[in-house]
């Protein structure tokens, strides 16, 4: 399963994803993905709070090519 670290955080894939690309991320015991593309929130398994989904989301964004990237070697 690829990781990525940026920001704070450690971003992962689960090795059976699925499009749209996406990554994992555990803030504060929360599970949220977020879209590559523009680090928008898919879904949450819990509720961090919306600052925190919004920060890690800035994150996606500023490191969208490297997530594609890891992404497209993985599932492509």
């Amino acid at each position: 399963m690829p990781s990525f670290r940026a920001g704070g955080y450690r971003f992962f894939f689960y090795s059976n994803d699925h499009d749209p690309p996406h990554v994992h991320v555990v803030i504060d015991g929360y599970e949220i993905r977020l879209l590559i593309q523009d680090g928008t929130p898919l879904e949450s398994y819990s509720n961090p709070s919306g600052s925190k989904i919004r920060k890690v989301g800035e994150v996606v964004a500023a490191y969208r090519e490297e997530l594609q990237e890891l992404w497209d070697e993985w599932f492509r």
